[in-house]
């Protein structure tokens, strides 16, 4: 047993760990085809790049000869172009979902965790070395089985000891308890101040303990690696990279102060979090309804699409915007030095073969934008100048098959600012 980790976190060990990870260079970037780079500006206008450089220390995003400030940049797309010889391991086929206490989740293979050290390697990365008390939760596969008030436990800033998952028949508990060891197919534990051990794969997942919330600063960067990790970042730079190739390593600084040095290669996209973009679904509507014609009452969400699924338009994911079903109505009041409000609209992919519907933004009353969308039709892009308005109210008008499993996603919905 290890009586430390009774007395929980420490600065001195948070201060120490801030400057202490080793990383390794890429395990799969040599195998992979030509990359292209995308960039999407605030107003959601997109442009092909065939060399880039970033630095958020500067504030400045190159685009070959051209500069324009990081703030006027919203997402930066990698995907690569047909013919791949290789591709990246998909987040279903990691093991294990490691999550950081700066918000960051790793998707992780081979993990040990002795004397407070979390120890795995991640495809792209090598191996990551962790103190528990940097840790929030480790969760094993399979990660999409739903356990019982596992959000809920997630969401408290204050916890004592840990809580362990354990799965006995067909039934998950939660215990409490501290994870002491766990490697080579077993878990040792304490429990009700005894030691015990059990096998590896009953333990469903773990919440570790804490003290409190971490005092950190606003995310700047959401750096999506293939895989399914993503890392919360205070910033970003990269000397001049050619897009069409996999050189370059990217230097990502973590909101804990950690600098990890990713391969190009490894990631999928970069949201950049603009001061001057404001999200709707961080934002209370002054009014909400949602009219239903024949199919059930369902309920719009934010982040989230009706199904609960991942916002997400053809192959491309969304960590922002909003889920609306057929007859919703939304209204928000126009922050103060809003240009205009922008979104990428596109039917649910759950509900794409039989739905059809209409996107209506109107201003203060004012009808603005109309958008019919198809089943086989592609996403639009809204955009609409609401300068000088008060309200914004975003409509979706049931299509011939009414509201009949008809849902559609705001993707990136915000208003945007004027520069300063």
């Amino acid at each position: 047993m290890f009586p430390f980790r009774h007395l929980l976190l420490t600065q001195q060990r948070r201060l120490l760990w801030m400057v202490a990870l080793v990383t390794a260079l890429p395990v799969f970037a040599a195998d992979l085809q030509p990359l292209a780079v995308r960039v999407m500006r605030l107003d959601g206008s997109q442009q092909s790049v065939e060399s880039f450089a970033m630095s958020s220390e500067r504030r400045e995003f190159k685009l070959g000869s051209q500069a324009m400030a990081l703030d006027d940049v919203r997402r930066v797309t990698f995907t690569r172009r047909v013919g791949a010889s290789k591709t990246p391991p998909d987040a279903s086929e990691r093991r294990v979902e490691v999550r950081l206490r700066d918000g960051s989740t790793l998707m992780a293979d081979d993990v040990v965790v002795t004397q407070d050290v979390c120890r795995f390697t991640v495809a792209g990365l090598g191996e990551q070395q962790f103190e528990l008390d940097h840790l929030t939760a480790l969760r094993f596969a399979p990660i999409t089985t739903e356990l019982p008030k596992w959000h809920a436990e997630l969401a408290q800033t204050e916890r004592q000891q840990d809580r362990l998952f354990m799965a006995a028949m067909e039934t998950v508990s939660a215990i409490d308890g501290f994870l002491e060891e766990l490697k080579n197919g077993t878990v040792r534990l304490e429990w009700m101040k005894e030691s015990r051990k059990m096998p590896l794969d009953r333990l469903r997942a773990v919440i570790f303990a804490t003290t409190g919330a971490t005092e950190l600063k606003p995310e700047r960067f959401a750096v999506h690696l293939w895989g399914g990790s993503r890392l919360s970042a205070l910033s970003i730079a990269t000397d001049a990279v050619a897009g069409p190739t996999n050189e370059g390593i990217v230097s990502i600084q973590t909101r804990v102060g950690v600098v990890i040095q990713v391969p190009l290669s490894g990631i999928e996209w970069i949201e950049c979090r603009s001061p001057r973009v404001l999200y709707l679904s961080e934002r209370k509507p002054e009014s909400a309804t949602v009219q239903s014609i024949i199919a059930l009452p369902r309920r719009w969400r934010a982040d989230r699409s009706v199904s609960g699924l991942e916002l997400q338009v053809g192959a491309e994911r969304y960590e922002r915007g909003l889920g609306t079903p057929a007859g919703t109505r939304l209204t928000y009041r126009v922050p103060i030095d809003a240009e205009s409000v922008v979104a990428i609209v596109a039917l649910e992919s759950q509900t794409a073969v039989v739905g059809d519907c209409t996107c209506v933004v109107r201003v203060d009353g004012r009808e603005a934008c109309r958008e019919k969308l198809h089943a086989d039709a592609r996403s639009k892009m809204l955009r609409v100048d609401c300068r000088n308005g008060q309200l914004v109210e975003l409509v979706v008008e049931p299509g011939a098959n009414f509201d009949l499993a008809a849902s559609v996603n705001w993707c990136d919905a915000s208003f945007v600012l004027a520069p300063h």
